[in-house]
């Protein structure tokens, strides 16, 4: 999965002067969590998956510190790596275009089952 190559940290602060600041923090990340996250992502079927991890020590394995999963997108939001303000920027809008190019075959469309499930439970609310 992309969120293997993606695995990253990127924290954000507010400045004394009211700024905000996108930190990388990816070099902190501790392997596990990395694993941890693509093992969670298996669960669904899709090529992308973003996941917000709040955790007390990223350089840390999730089991020895307090951690939750706040959300998943299936769409991730990437503009933050490509653009911290401190640390390494990341080309990840390439990385992903370039994993969807090589498993095209695998793109989600009107079919995908949680989006037609998702539809059908509309539709049945609606009768």
């Amino acid at each position: 999965m992309l969120l293997a190559i993606l695995s990253r940290k990127i924290e954000k602060h507010r400045s004394a002067n009211g700024q905000n600041s996108y930190i990388d923090c990816t070099k902190q990340l501790h392997q596990s969590i990395a694993a941890d996250c693509v093992a969670f992502s298996y669960r669904f079927k899709t090529l992308t998956l973003g996941l917000n991890v709040i955790a007390t020590d990223i350089s840390r394995p999730l089991a020895k510190v307090g951690y939750a999963f706040s959300e998943y997108n299936f769409l991730p939001y990437v503009d933050l790596h490509e653009n911290c303000n401190v640390g390494q920027k990341r080309p990840v809008c390439s990385l992903i275009w370039d994993y969807v190019e090589a498993n095209a075959g695998r793109i989600v469309t009107e079919w995908f089952e949680p989006f037609r499930a998702y539809l059908h439970n509309c539709e049945y609310q609606s009768a």
